[in-house]
């Protein structure tokens, strides 16, 4: 299946660390037919739900968002309260079964771990979920 072309795709991107969330937005600089928006906490992303995103990538640990920031998790959890059909990616420097376990039980579609090939993950993983609308 390939992606349709001619439709124009809504994408979160939900991350607390600029510098990573500037390499992530590069790495879908090309893709034409995606409109990127970028959130830099959990509360950002879910007060812009109206946009009807179909892919959230969305961090798990938001350390520079503040102490009172809710984490990614609680942020996943008010997306599919919300509404269920988003598709989320959640990112984690984290490689623990059981958390991985827990964002997939939660609703989360895929998971990438933050390492050297995070962002060709990311876009991976996208791209796969996009495909298959």
């Amino acid at each position: 299946m390939t992606m349709n072309k001619s439709k124009t795709y809504t994408v979160f991107l939900v991350d607390d660390d600029a510098i990573f969330m500037d390499m992530l937005k590069e790495s879908f600089s090309d893709k034409a037919n995606m409109i990127i928006h970028s959130f830099y906490s959990g509360e950002d992303c879910l007060a812009n739900l109206n946009l009807n995103p179909d892919v959230i990538v969305l961090d798990y640990f938001f350390s520079k968002a503040g102490e009172k920031a809710i984490d990614g998790m609680e942020t996943l959890k008010k997306i599919v309260a919300a509404n269920p059909k988003i598709n989320v990616v959640m990112l984690t420097a984290q490689n623990e079964g059981d958390k991985v376990y827990e964002f997939i039980h939660e609703g989360a579609k895929d998971y990438v771990i933050k390492d050297l090939d995070a962002f060709e993950n990311v876009l991976s993983a996208v791209t796969g979920i996009l495909e298959e609308l």
